[in-house]
């Protein structure tokens, strides 16, 4: 998790800002926890501030996933409906079996092309 640049610079970030440490100390801290590194006196800082950060994150993505199917339920809605309709007048039109599959044309004889006769050289 920490091997990203982006989420080692953020926690690089709120671990200076939360605990009140110098930048430098606060890179330091998060890499020696990255590479697995004896812990030290900001090791369980990091590792606390890792886990807050992946909770926020979680649910700030549990929200947007909310608020997208709040948006999209209505549209889905509509098209199930619509799609549906689609189906029934098919059917009703003998143009599926009931399967859902197209039938075959029944007015021509299997060995008859649809497009007429061969054009002559």
């Amino acid at each position: 998790m920490l091997e990203s640049p982006r989420v080692h610079d953020l926690l690089v970030t709120r671990v200076a800002i939360r605990v009140g440490i110098p930048p430098i100390k606060a890179h330091l801290a998060v890499r020696r926890v990255a590479l697995g590194l004896t812990p030290d006196q900001y090791t369980p800082l990091v590792l606390e501030e890792a886990r807050l950060a992946a909770q926020e994150a979680a649910q700030r993505t549990g929200q947007l996933i909310t608020d997208i199917r709040r948006v999209l339920m209505p549209q889905m809605r509509a098209l199930s409906r619509t799609a549906r309709h689609a189906a029934e007048a098919l059917d009703q039109l003998g143009l599926v079996n009931q399967e859902g599959m197209p039938v075959r044309r029944q007015d021509r004889p299997a060995w008859q092309s649809p497009y007429g006769p061969p054009k002559r050289r």
